[in-house]
């Protein structure tokens, strides 16, 4: 009897996940990647902002020191021509314009000494503040001796101060120094500049190593664990079971690997069920099923009596059916012993010529009925390895191809020897796979597109248990598309290799 008994599985470990605290951990960790740069960025806005003022103060500086030396040259050179006028008319109105422009002049130096000149160009003010104060002073005599002098004759014309040449002087300096001035600011401004530019570098050549580093802290604990999670979901989407789903992180990640863990025992359970399930049923029908077969082959060969065209036609169909039963039975028995096993058993010195003789020979009426023919070049090589198991294999991998070839066509059987091992391809001249189905054909119980031109139905286990066989004998299948169809290459490792050059005549 079947076994209905069910394995109690452990229940889900009672941990519960927090999306905000996952969210907030994402965001602490983007935070600490963006935080340099952002950091850089405002101290780069910080010395652009302080140099740009720098450079604004330091132009507006440089205008008015040129802007006020230029009034004291003027306001200078008005003062010296007055002085010069009044000695010779000795004219009082003279006189007062001189001491308004000297007025004047004193309100400009005393402007232009407050702005950040150079020693030289204070000391040269200051010069001139002083000559023009004795010039004044000499002037004031002059007036104060023409005074007395009431009624008389004016004298002759007064000789020159020596404070006017030497205000000429001062004032020829004033130009020279201003420009002296305007160009050392403007070095200034460059060399700040300079400077403000090395510092930027340094910092960038600070914040980038920092960023990447603390990315690769960010991916260390975070995206690591995330990708043992990713990669323990992907085994179980693959059928596997991995025994380690610890995941490390913090501590909504490794709940997550608990999950993960208890999944996967939930999942390996079902697995184990669904196998004792199959073996159960495959072999509890196959009893009965063997039994109907030989009831219809001794009805069949009329051992029970004779029996009309009608009857025999409906035990034709009979036998037919079953066999068609039987073969998916012991497919689904097949593919429960392939999963079981690590290794083919036994193993023995296989001739890949003769399996391949074998094949074409059992499945020569369906070959016939379909007017298919086969190509077959496979010379007489040996495999170490289970003969049941690769008769299975090229078997399901021939009759698939039978199954999509259409009427009249032609299969190839191509088989090369090498160091490698002996490669088989078979290829037929159907409508090939569908991109989709590549990755899929390989799958327990698949069924791709449907041959309209085909009697052939299976359980789609097929090609699964061709490419497990391939595995356990450590080859590998392979899925081709060509322009006359589909291929299907299987390469399987060889000892003792032993190597005829004859080849069989096409079927």
């Amino acid at each position: 009897m079947i076994n209905n008994s069910t394995t109690q599985s452990a229940s889900a470990p009672a941990v519960t996940l927090q999306p905000k605290t996952f969210f907030r951990l994402m965001l602490v960790g983007f935070i600490l990647v963006i935080l340099p740069l952002m950091a850089g960025l405002w101290i780069l806005f910080i010395q652009m902002d302080r140099q740009s003022i720098q450079m604004q103060a330091t132009v507006n500086q440089s205008a008015a020191v040129m802007e006020t030396s230029r009034l004291v040259t003027n306001q200078s050179l008005s003062l010296k021509r007055s002085a010069e006028q009044y000695l010779i008319l000795q004219d009082r109105k003279v006189l007062a314009r001189f001491q308004e422009q000297h007025d004047l002049l004193k309100q400009t130096l005393s402007t232009l000494s407050e702005q950040p000149i150079d020693s030289a160009m204070r000391a040269n003010i200051s010069g001139i503040d002083k000559i023009t104060q004795e010039l004044s002073n000499s002037l004031d005599r002059v007036e104060a001796a023409r005074s007395q002098l009431v009624g008389q004759q004016p004298s002759e014309i007064q000789p020159k101060p020596a404070q006017l040449e030497l205000l000429a002087t001062a004032i020829e300096k004033l130009p020279k120094q201003a420009s002296a001035f305007v160009e050392t600011a403007r070095d200034e401004m460059v060399n700040r500049a300079t400077t403000t530019k090395r510092s930027l570098l340094l910092l960038l050549v600070i914040l980038i190593p920092s960023a990447i580093a603390l990315a690769l802290i960010s991916s260390t604990l975070i995206n690591r664990p995330l990708k043992k999670v990713i990669a323990v979901i992907r085994q179980l989407g693959e059928g596997e079971y991995p025994e380690d789903t610890t995941v490390g992180g913090p501590r909504n990640i490794a709940a997550l690997g608990e999950q993960l863990h208890w999944l996967s025992e939930k999942l390996s359970q079902i697995e184990q069920q669904k196998i004792t399930f199959l073996q159960n049923v495959s072999h509890e029908l196959k009893t009965p099923l063997t039994a109907i077969r030989e009831g219809a082959d001794l009805m069949q060969e009329q051992v029970l009596g004779k029996l009309n065209n009608e009857q025999l036609e409906v035990l034709e169909i009979l036998n037919q059916n079953t066999y068609l039963l039987q073969n998916q039975l012991e497919s689904l028995l097949d593919f429960n012993l392939a999963l079981t096993m690590d290794e083919p058993y036994p193993q023995v010195p296989v001739n890949i010529k003769l399996i391949m003789d074998k094949i074409i020979k059992k499945l020569h009426l369906i070959l016939r009925s379909r007017q298919i023919s086969i190509e077959n070049n496979t010379p007489p090589a040996h495999i170490v390895g289970n003969q049941a198991q690769l008769e299975s294999l090229f078997e399901n991998i021939l009759t698939n191809a039978i199954k999509f070839s259409p009427k009249g066509g032609t299969i190839s059987i191509q088989t090369d020897v090498n160091n490698d091992g002996i490669d088989v391809k078979i290829q037929d001249a159907g409508p090939g796979f569908h991109e989709e189905e590549v990755t899929k054909v390989f799958k327990p119980f698949y069924q791709g597109r449907k041959s309209p031109n085909s009697h052939i139905k299976g359980t789609g286990l097929g090609l699964s248990i061709a490419k497990r066989y391939a595995d356990l004998h450590g080859g590998k299948i392979e899925i081709a598309n060509s322009a006359i169809g589909a291929a299907v290459k299987v390469l399987l490792p060889v000892n003792n290799l032993k190597l005829n050059h004859e080849t069989t005549k096409p079927i």
